[in-house]
């Protein structure tokens, strides 16, 4: 009887030590990588953080993606430490609450942020459109902190998303503009703090073959006169306010 429990001690303890030297993962913790479109590198893709769960996708070109999970935001946050840079409020979309930023070396940020439900999160591209008529690449995005369409609408009705441009500017004023995109590669803005004025490079999805192909537009920022400029299809500039 002895020579028979001999052995199953020893395999007993062979089984033990490999559990302790390979672990086998554990399923409740991250597990799963939550990946959006990585735009200065059009194969790759940038994970925002990492969650235990199933994410779903429910858009198109990747730029938003919805998903499950039942860890918290913090816990979301600690797996990319590296890339977070805040977490504060946004003013001009639903629903309201805490949203994390984020700011890749691909020089673009992303945002984390609870749903609409319990355990619901959303990841996206953190930018906004220039979407002027008749203008042939319709999808001109640059980085902004909130994710906004500017249109000739604009200019009509003085508004942009049902908030006025002095709510934006008052939001986002020139020392918030300076810290948003002085994080990004100096090639590709100018900061002008005597005028108050940032011009950042805008890119076009409809164009983008390359990195460098992407870059067509410029987007001009005026913190102190609370406007903001852009290309329209003739070549010329549209400055809404």
């Amino acid at each position: 009887m002895k020579k028979k429990i001999k052995p199953l001690i020893i395999v007993f303890l062979i089984v033990l030590v490999f559990l302790i030297i390979f672990r086998i993962p554990d399923r409740k913790g991250p597990d799963q990588r939550v990946l959006l479109n990585n735009w200065n590198d059009l194969e790759a893709q940038y994970a925002v953080c990492k969650i235990s769960g199933e994410v779903e996708s429910l858009s198109l070109f990747k730029c938003k993606r919805w998903f499950e999970t039942e860890m918290s935001l913090d816990e979301m946050i600690e797996s990319n430490k590296e890339d977070y840079v805040t977490t504060e409020e946004k003013f001009f979309h639903f629903p309201e609450g805490p949203v994390a930023v984020f700011f890749s070396n691909d020089n673009y940020y992303y945002i984390l942020e609870q749903g609409v439900r319990e355990n619901y999160y959303e990841a996206g591209n953190l930018c906004a459109e220039w979407s002027v008529e008749g203008l042939e690449s319709s999808h001109i995005k640059f980085p902004f902190p909130e994710r906004l369409t500017f249109d000739e609408t604009c200019n009509m009705e003085g508004y942009i998303g049902k908030k006025s441009f002095d709510r934006i500017f008052d939001e986002y004023d020139f020392e918030y503009m300076k810290d948003f995109y002085s994080r990004i590669s100096s090639d590709l803005r100018v900061i002008d703090e005597e005028n108050q004025i940032v011009t950042i490079k805008a890119y076009a999805d409809a164009k983008m073959t390359s990195v460098d192909s992407g870059y067509l537009y410029e987007i001009v920022i005026d913190c102190k006169n609370h406007t903001i400029t852009g290309p329209t299809q003739d070549g010329g500039t549209l400055t809404l306010q």
